[in-house]
């Protein structure tokens, strides 16, 4: 498998189709080099980078959520004596933030 990330097409160049070119010449240099499936991800927000994933033939597999992962160190007082203790904390910061498209070499090769 290969990951294709991350893409952007600056906003003076849009429009043209360089994305599309750029991601499927790069999805069959993958299958050339042997990959049997290749996936991008997309701002699920993002109309034109999802449409243009599936009209190039991907398919949509997932959507994903943001997750932050913090430590912090909490003091607990025992018996007048402070003592050092951990707490983890997680704050979920998106549903979703990413949407993985796949395709497979079966259907890259015709392309």
């Amino acid at each position: 498998m290969v990951r294709i990330d991350p893409a952007h097409t600056p906003a003076s160049r849009r429009g043209r189709g360089s994305a599309g070119i750029v991601t499927v010449e790069t999805s069959r240099a993958a299958v050339a080099a042997g990959a049997t499936d290749v996936v991008v991800f997309a701002d699920p927000g993002n109309p034109t980078s999802n449409a243009l994933y599936q009209r190039i033939r991907y398919v949509r597999v997932t959507d994903f959520a943001g997750y932050t992962f913090s430590h912090r160190v909490v003091e607990v007082a025992v018996g007048g004596q402070a003592s050092g203790s951990t707490s983890g904390c997680v704050n979920r910061t998106g549903l979703p933030s990413e949407r993985a498209y796949a395709i497979s070499a079966r259907v890259l090769s015709p392309m």
